[in-house]
């Protein structure tokens, strides 16, 4: 009875030192997975304003302007119709960005995820209920002002790659413009633009006509010759430059 009693108290031991060694493993990946969680913090090197297009099933769906601070995105997002989304987000130190509604006026909330590359273009998906769609947007700079330095008359041309899919001139006038484009194939979408200090062009379609059309961020230079990217409703991505031919 004795030699029986005292192998029972060993293997009770051997449980026990198991169990105290398995929940200091345990404890040690928390640890190590907390660190790891801890060392993607979120980055500060793309705050700023924003503006942001959001499309799905060939159609523009919301435009909006947005701002991050201190990595931190908290906004709203208000889309064709009037359905508003108020969404929070962060830019980790890979340019990864990442957002969720934490309230909206509908029942649907919306979750996306992208990046954010260095010369300020964002590109991503997200999903409102069961609907997927696309956004993109462009980082503009820390004035919202309008300036009239830049005004005039401007020759611009869009591509697709090498294929040039429209050419069009633009008349600037205090900083803003408005204009139907037509492009090769005979197709008319009207747009809207603006332009901020440091001569940065913001270039979208027209909210009321969101079947087609272009959103698109650029540059004027101080030749004025003009240069920047843009989507089109079906998410393609191209480029547009020009100058300005008259004052």
């Amino acid at each position: 009875m004795k030699e029986y009693f005292i192998n029972k108290k060993e293997i009770f031991i051997l449980l026990t030192s198991i169990t105290i060694f398995s929940v200091s493993l345990f404890s040690c990946s928390t640890i190590q997975e907390k660190d790891l969680s801890d060392s993607q913090h979120v980055n500060t090197n793309f705050d700023g304003k924003y503006n942001v297009t959001f499309l799905s099933q060939g159609y523009f769906r919301a435009i909006t302007d947005f701002e991050i601070e201190n990595g931190i995105l908290d906004g709203a997002i208000v889309n064709t119709s009037n359905q508003t989304f108020f969404i929070k987000g962060s830019v980790l130190e890979n340019g990864q960005f990442s957002f969720k509604s934490i309230e909206s006026s509908v029942g649907a909330p919306i979750t996306a995820s992208g990046n954010i590359k260095q010369d300020g273009i964002i590109e991503g998906h997200y999903k409102v209920g069961n609907r997927d769609g696309k956004y993109f947007g462009f980082k503009y700079s820390d004035s919202e002002n309008n300036t009239s330095q830049y005004d005039g008359t401007y020759n611009i041309s869009f591509y697709l790659g090498d294929q040039q899919t429209a050419s069009t001139e633009i008349v600037i006038k205090s900083g803003v413009f408005q204009k139907d484009i037509q492009t090769i194939t005979s197709e008319t979408f009207p747009v809207q633009g603006r332009i901020l200090d440091q001569g940065t062009l913001i270039l979208t379609t027209s909210i009321g006509d969101h079947s087609t059309g272009i959103a698109a961020s650029g540059s004027i230079d101080s030749n004025r010759k003009v240069s920047g990217t843009f989507f089109t409703h079906q998410g393609e991505k191209g480029s547009f430059k020009g100058e300005r031919i008259s004052e």
